[in-house]
C-alpha cells in the first residue's frame, strides 16, 4: 500500500493525468498527453493483487470477479483524489488511475464558450457534453454543475458511476447518487429522479438505449438532462444515439431528439506552450435551422452553420483551435495535429 501511495504522490507532483499499472511492466504516467514509463518501478501479478485488494470491500471484490472490471474513487491526504479503474487481463489484475482535480473549476477557468451559460438556464431539454476518453468531459460537467449551483435555485440529481466531485449545495440542492450502490442503473435512476422532484438530472454516461429512452422521457416531462458521451464531436454524438435504435425507428427518434436537444458541447485537450493541457471547445446550439437539418439528416451543413452562426453563440472546433493558436497558447504544430481540417487552419493562417 505504501508503494502505491508513493506512486500516486509522485504522479500528483509531476502533473500527470493518468497512471497505468500492469503486472511485469514498468509503471507508466501520462504527462501533457504523453505516456512516460518509469523503468525503475514495476509490480508483479502477486504485488498487484495484494496492493489493490486493500481498496475493495467484499461486495466490490465480488463485482470485480463477476464483471472483470471495477471503478472506485480513492482519496490520499496531501496528494488528492483518484479514480481507480481495475480490470482483469489474462487472469491478472491491472489498473488505470486518473488524477481528479481538487475542486470543480469555473466555466471561465476551463475556457468554455460563454453561450453555455444560457443553455443551462433552459427549463427542460437535453445538453450533451462529449469528447474522447481522457478529454476532460467529466471536469466540464462538474464546472457546469458548479455554475448552476452558484447561480440558480434548482434541485439537481446526479447519477454517477463514480462521484469524482463532491458538491455542497449553495443556491441549489444537489443529490449525488452512485451507480450500483444507490441505484441499479442509469434508467432506474432517471425515473427515480423524476419522482424526486428533480429540476436537473445529470448522467455521467449516456451509452445505451434504455438510458436514452428515459433521458428523452425526462426531458419531455419538463426536466433538463445533462449527459456525458464518449464521442469526438456533436454530429457523432447525435448519430451514436440514433444507432442505439433499429433502422425503422431512427426517423422517429431523430424527430424526437431534434425537438428535445438544446446543445452539444464537445471538447479535446491540447498540449499548451507553457506546459499542461488546455481545452478546445465546439458548441452546437439547436437553432431552428439546425433542427431542420437534423431532421433531414443533412449533417454536413450543420458543421457549416457552426462556423458561420456566431450570433447564436455557436463555435466550431477548428475555430477554437485557431483562437488558441492566435493567443499563442498552443504551437502551430499542435494546432495542425489536432485540427479536423488542417487546410482550414492553414487558410486562416494565410488570411484566406
Amino acid at each position: 500500500m505504501q508503494a502505491f501511495d508513493e506512486i500516486l504522490r509522485s504522479a500528483a507532483e509531476s502533473g500527470a493525468s493518468d497512471i497505468h499499472l500492469s503486472p511485469g511492466n514498468p509503471v507508466a504516467m501520462r504527462v501533457d498527453g504523453r505516456l512516460i514509463k518509469q523503468e525503475d518501478r514495476s509490480f508483479s501479478a502477486q504485488d498487484m493483487e495484494g496492493m489493490l485488494a486493500l481498496f475493495m470491500t467484499g461486495e466490490m471484490a465480488q463485482r470485480l470477479k463477476s464483471k472483470g472490471e471495477l471503478n472506485i474513487v480513492y482519496e490520499l491526504p496531501e496528494a488528492g483524489r483518484f479514480r481507480i479503474s481495475l480490470y482483469r487481463k489474462n487472469g491478472t489484475l491491472a489498473s488505470a488511475v486518473r488524477l481528479l482535480p481538487a475542486r470543480a473549476p469555473g466555466l471561465y477557468e476551463i475556457g468554455a464558450p460563454e453561450a453555455i451559460k444560457e443553455v443551462i438556464r433552459e427549463p427542460s431539454g437535453i445538453l450533451i457534453i462529449n469528447g474522447r476518453a481522457g478529454s476532460g468531459r467529466s471536469t466540464t460537467m462538474a464546472s457546469v454543475i458548479n455554475e448552476i449551483n452558484l447561480t440558480q435555485q434548482r434541485h439537481i440529481v446526479s447519477i454517477e458511476e463514480n462521484i469524482e466531485f463532491a458538491f455542497t449545495g449553495e443556491r441549489s440542492v444537489i443529490d449525488q447518487r452512485k451507480l450500483f450502490d444507490d441505484t441499479e442503473s442509469y434508467s432506474a435512476g432517471i425515473l427515480s429522479a423524476i419522482r424526486e422532484d428533480a429540476d436537473i438530472i445529470v448522467l455521467s454516461e449516456l451509452s445505451d438505449r434504455e438510458s436514452a429512452d428515459q433521458a428523452m422521457y425526462a426531458a419531455e416531462t419538463g426536466k433538463l438532462v445533462l449527459a456525458c458521451m464518449c464521442t469526438p464531436d456533436a454530429i457523432t454524438a447525435v448519430k451514436r444515439i440514433l444507432e442505439l435504435y433499429e433502422p425503422e425507428r431512427q426517423e422517429h427518434i431523430k424527430e424526437r431528439l431534434s425537438g428535445l436537444l438544446r446543445a452539444v458541447l464537445s471538447q479535446m485537450l491540447i498540449p499548451l506552450n507553457e506546459g499542461g493541457r488546455g481545452a478546445a471547445f465546439e458548441l452546437l446550439i439547436m437553432t431552428q435551422a439546425v433542427r431542420n437539418l437534423l431532421r433531414d439528416g443533412k449533417y454536413g451543413q450543420i458543421t457549416a452553420i457552426m462556423q458561420t452562426d456566431r450570433r447564436s453563440g455557436m463555435s466550431a472546433m477548428d475555430d477554437s483551435i485557431y483562437e488558441m493558436l492566435l493567443m499563442k497558447r498552443i504551437s502551430e504544430e499542435n494546432a495542425l495535429y489536432f485540427a479536423k481540417d488542417k487546410s482550414y487552419i492553414r487558410q486562416r493562417l494565410n488570411g484566406i
